[in-house]
């Protein structure tokens, strides 16, 4: 009744009263907060701004505060907008003073005295009043574009009071958060100048890595760990078209602490070479690589060594025949880097060829004209149509002949060494294939 009647009388003295404080004591503290974007790529040396949006509830005020990447190259400033209320048509532009004020007063005069005497009211119609609309918390959601300024910022997400607000005061049930993390930007490859022969390879590629080069690690300390003196020995014959070169033998070192390769050749009276060091120890470049180029070479490995192999050393060509006990044995112990020294693989690709069996049964008659069921090594080697590499079938015919003679209770050790070095001259029975 009282407001009705309140509504109907036109006191000189309108009155409008602006309560803020129960505004201000239900929503003191609490602050809704939003993850902006403000995309500013398209203008010169513009870039992608992340942002975050305070809104306060108890006055309707924002602030803007801005994420700075790191090395971004800009001062840390603590706001990127300083708390206040934000004019949704900003910038408004200039306004004389007193025109933008909370109530609009007419100055009433008193007339003319000795006394004068001005009076002042409020205007009720509020007659040239400039209206500003300012950002409530309903004009703010996710994927909404406010107008920060003349700075357009996307709204992306919000955090978990927030999400709770909306939900409990206008129903929302969507947060479906926009993306606004920058795309990794694309990898650049790096490309380097090719080698230009001076020094190494890799003491070259250190000095284009930093100012100051640190020497190339070679190898780690786990790769060389335990392998300090453990050599592995080949025995390999040189394959040219010159027929006086054509039986010179070698012995091929392999160092396994670092990788590098020494080839020595027996002196043997009259054949016509002096014999001793071939190639010094050093690591070697496999063969048909291009020299000055970006990328490192690469080098004879140690998994590219086993019996029946063509190593090409400094264009050199030469096929490993043999190895002694000791390589034999290490080969044995770690079959996952020598696949060709598993007897249960090898034995396994034995069986497989058991398809084969007629066409091997014809080599072997063929060959076994005096049916003594014993064929010499190198046939069993080069005429069985076998898919075995000579490693594997050396590896087979040796653990057979290895497990014979021990059951004349000979040294095993020496067993195997024994076979090995007599494969290519000793005979080897017919009955080891499956019939």
């Amino acid at each position: 009744m009282r407001k009705e009647t309140l509504e109907h009388v036109e006191p000189l003295r309108p009155y409008e009263s602006f309560d803020t404080r129960r505004q201000f004591l239900e929503y003191n503290g609490k602050v809704l907060r939003f993850f902006c974007l403000w995309d500013d790529s398209g203008s010169l040396f513009g870039e992608r701004r992340e942002l975050v949006l305070h809104y306060f509830l108890s006055d309707d005020t924002v602030e803007i505060k801005e994420i700075l990447p790191e090395n971004s190259g800009r001062d840390a400033k603590l706001f990127f907008l300083r708390r206040s209320k934000l004019p949704k048509y900003g910038p408004p532009g200039l306004h004389q003073p007193g025109q933008i004020t909370d109530r609009s007063v007419l100055n009433v005069f008193g007339g003319l005295s000795n006394k004068q005497m001005y009076s002042y009211m409020l205007d009720k119609y509020k007659l040239g009043k400039i209206d500003q609309a300012f950002y409530k918390d309903s004009d703010l959601f996710l994927g909404a574009t406010i107008n920060v300024w003349g700075r357009k910022v996307v709204l992306c997400d919000c955090d978990e009071f927030t999400k709770s607000y909306y939900k409990t005061k206008y129903g929302i049930e969507n947060f479906t958060s926009i993306s606004y993390k920058p795309r990794p930007p694309p990898k650049i490859e790096r490309k380097f100048p090719p080698y230009t022969g001076f020094g190494s390879e890799e003491d070259s590629l250190r000095s284009c890595l930093s100012l100051k080069p640190v020497p190339y690690q070679k190898f780690s300390k786990e790769d060389s760990y335990g392998n300090i003196g453990n050599i592995l020995r080949f025995f390999a014959r040189l394959i040219t078209a010159k027929c006086a070169d054509a039986d010179r033998k070698f012995i091929i070192s392999y160092f396994l602490n670092d990788g590098t390769l020494s080839v020595f050749e027996p002196i043997e009276r009259n054949s016509g070479y002096t014999g001793g060091l071939f190639l010094k120890r050093s690591r070697v470049k496999k063969f048909g690589q291009e020299v000055f180029k970006s990328e490192l070479s690469e080098y004879i490995k140690v998994q590219d060594l086993y019996v029946g192999a063509k190593v090409n050393v400094n264009g050199n060509l030469f096929v490993l025949l043999n190895a002694d006990e000791y390589t034999l044995n290490y080969m044995e112990k770690n079959v996952d880097r020598f696949p060709f020294s598993s007897i249960e693989l090898a034995l396994q690709k034995l069986k497989e060829e058991e398809s084969k069996s007629t066409k091997i049964r014809q080599v072997f008659s063929a060959t076994d004209c005096n049916h003594t069921k014993m064929v010499d090594f190198n046939t069993f080697r080069f005429k069985l149509p076998l898919q075995q590499a000579e490693h594997e079938l050396a590896m087979a015919v040796a653990s057979y002949w290895c497990s014979k003679l021990a059951l004349c209770k000979l040294d095993p050790v020496s067993d195997k060494s024994v076979v090995w070095e007599g494969l290519c001259t000793n005979t080897c029975q017919s009955d080891l294939l499956p019939p």
